[in-house]
């Protein structure tokens, strides 16, 4: 180590502009799509940055879970169900 260099090292920050991560988190849909309605709450059980994966039953498709771009994230925001104490 050179002088002057300190040798204790700090966690990176996120940036503020990072995209939010779903994983295993129950969401809302603010903004409505041909597939997600608007106010409807799925379940997220994947998040791998690129796309997440959501719970999302469409029987007359005979699907039940759907692969997400995350370019749609701005149209979700994680639900604060939990804190609400239902």
């Amino acid at each position: 180590m050179q002088s002057g260099q300190n040798a204790i090292t700090t966690k990176r920050k996120t940036p503020a502009t990072a995209e939010p991560n779903f994983h295993l988190q129950h969401i809302i849909c603010i903004k409505g799509t041909p597939l997600f309605k608007e106010g409807a709450e799925y379940y997220c059980f994947a998040d791998a940055g690129e796309y997440f994966w959501l719970y999302l039953p469409v029987p007359q498709w005979g699907i039940d879970q759907v692969k997400v771009t995350s370019a749609l994230k701005e149209n979700f925001r994680i639900s604060n169900y939990f804190l609400q104490g239902r």
